[in-house]
């Protein structure tokens, strides 16, 4: 077997098996497929004009080549020198697997992989939250999805997957809910879980429950999101249509996960429980939740210097006593994004 057709093999049957997402099974593709381009262009690497020799699997796919391209990847920053050896590491743990090879070359590089980089989680920021929930004329589906990731915090595969039958919206004195439920194969979203809707969640789904055709395509396909062509959304459809969100909104790297950091910031800026939050996060390792806890922490402190900052220049400036410093530590809170 050719490396070419190896590596198609094992994101063919990987992404099946672990329900990769299109991006995941891209970038998959693009590492492996560079470390297929430096093996066939051994010993003239940087000859980009030269064609690379698609060599059998065993041949191409060694000890010695994936030293060497590790090396190679030397001058890049660390997350890119990571992710590049955890493709070949697990497209070597699945050669070995299906008995392709009978060791992964990559087992001598295995304490070689550089460290999982500490990255806070990247809420918006108030006035940014606030112009993209303002964004006006989109279509009722994308109105629905900002309003899912917004105040559910859902990940971006399980808002597309959303169905009606696990929504049951709130009654009086009993809150709605969600049920989200675990993907199969591991990894991220892979455990069921309950999360509440909240008051401006319930109401934006009774509005979208208005619109006949929304009533319509809920009898033919059962998912909450559905084109006005009656097809299911994509994830990189609403991807793609949060990244215009972004532009009109003049938002900087607006993506769909970032709701969901904005999400659960806004659970802590609400005084809810580390756990309770973990739990409507669906994460596995309290770890990963705390991580949203420092950021809101973060944001808090700078509000507060931010307030007595202004205090003290108005005290400089000969304004009479404390009369002014609730407003101006509540609007220089708000401005920081330490309240909603």
């Amino acid at each position: 077997m050719r490396l070419s057709e190896a590596i198609e093999k094992f994101i063919e049957e990987q992404g099946g098996l672990r329900k990769w997402a299109p991006y995941t099974k891209r970038g998959y593709r693009i590492d492996l497929q560079l470390f297929a381009t430096f093996a066939g262009r051994k010993g003239r690497e940087d000859d980009l004009t030269s064609r690379p020799v698609d060599g059998t699997l065993g041949a191409m796919f060694t000890e010695e080549n994936t030293r060497a391209f590790m090396v190679y990847q030397g001058r890049l920053e660390a997350e890119t020198i990571r992710r590049r050896h955890q493709a070949l590491a697990g497209f070597g743990e699945w050669c070995v697997k299906t008995r392709r090879l009978e060791r992964n070359p990559m087992l001598v590089l295995k304490d070689d992989r550089p460290p999982r980089p500490v990255r806070l989680p990247q809420p918006f920021s108030v006035e940014e939250r606030d112009r993209l929930m303002l964004l006006e004329g989109l279509p009722a589906w994308e109105l629905m999805a900002r309003a899912i990731m917004r105040y559910a915090g859902l990940r971006v595969g399980e808002v597309v997957k959303l169905s009606w039958k696990n929504v049951r919206l709130g009654r009086p004195g009993q809150d709605g809910k969600i049920f989200v439920e675990g993907r199969k194969g591991g990894g991220k979203g892979d455990r069921h879980r309950l999360v509440t809707i909240f008051p401006d969640l319930d109401q934006a789904f009774r509005v979208y429950l208005r619109d006949a055709s929304v009533q319509q395509r809920q009898l033919e396909r059962g998912l909450v999101l559905v084109n006005t062509r009656n097809d299911a959304v994509r994830e990189d459809t609403l991807r793609e249509r949060v990244s215009l969100w972004g532009e009109r909104a003049d938002v900087v790297d607006c993506h769909p996960h970032r709701f969901r950091h904005t999400f659960a910031t806004w659970l802590y800026e609400l005084g809810i429980p580390d756990a309770t939050i973990q739990k409507e996060l669906g994460h596995g390792d309290i770890k990963t939740t705390l991580g949203y806890r420092q950021v809101a922490d973060t944001a808090h402190a700078a509000a507060m210097q931010q307030a007595f900052a202004m205090l003290a220049a108005a005290q400089a400036a000969g304004v009479e006593g404390t009369g002014i410093s609730g407003v101006v530590i509540q609007d220089s809170f708000q401005a920081a994004g330490g309240a909603s």
